[in-house]
């Protein structure tokens, strides 16, 4: 009986296989797994995963992915564990900055809030931000170590709000689990303590949402 990693496998290859560079783009996956340390896409296929393939291959790779956001995101929460001690399912959106403050023909940058252990020092840099949506499965047992599997990682442009992007990832998840959307958990930073995304997903989809507090939040009752 083949394990649920070998049917992830065949079930993502096949998708892929409906274009081209299903092989190589299977590789490079691999090779992300695998890698420990690499710092630039060419280090990377210095991996064993990626079976001696020319640099030029990854690039190939990466330029042609053809799976979209809605078509992967079925297969990876397919495969996700059920919880098995907590009544819901719990995932987490967060809003992450890649400072390129050097990268002057990078296109769309903006300035980014990052924070810094200097005092003193303004929390502020260049470059792009990256809206980032994971799972919070249970611990396997007591001892288990804490992880996120990521589910999806959209840049943020400068013409949309990080919060409408992150909505949108949290209403895909949604869609799969269309049938009992009240057993499914979102939360969320204070910069998600708005009605733009808490009022969609909370009174018209039916989830639920929690998020923090800022500290200068008012609130009505």
């Amino acid at each position: 009986m083949k394990n649920e990693l070998q049917q992830f496998r065949e079930q993502l290859h096949h998708r892929l296989y409906l274009y081209n560079r299903a092989d190589v783009i299977l590789d490079t996956i691999d090779a992300l797994c695998c890698a420990v340390g690499a710092k630039s896409p060419v280090e990377l296929t210095l991996e064993p995963a990626f079976r001696g393939r020319h640099y030029s291959a990854l690039y190939q790779a990466i330029i042609h992915f053809p799976l979209q956001r809605r078509e992967i995101l079925p297969l990876l929460l397919a495969f996700e564990p059920p919880p098995r001690q907590r009544p819901f399912r719990l995932y987490s959106v967060d809003v992450k900055p890649v400072p390129r403050p050097y990268a002057q023909c990078l296109r769309d940058r903006h300035f980014l809030h990052r924070s810094t252990p200097i005092p003193g020092q303004k929390p502020v840099t260049v470059g792009h931000a990256y809206s980032l949506l994971a799972s919070l499965p249970e611990k396997e047992g007591p001892y288990g170590p804490p992880w996120a599997p990521p589910y999806d990682a959209e840049r943020v442009p400068t013409t949309t709000s990080y919060v409408e992007i992150g909505r949108e990832q949290c209403r895909d998840v949604i869609r799969h689990h269309a049938e009992a959307p009240e057993n499914l958990l979102f939360i969320g930073d204070n910069g998600f303590c708005r009605r733009s995304f808490i009022y969609p997903l909370v009174v018209e989809e039916g989830t639920n949402v929690v998020v923090r507090l800022r500290s200068n939040q008012v609130v009505y009752g």
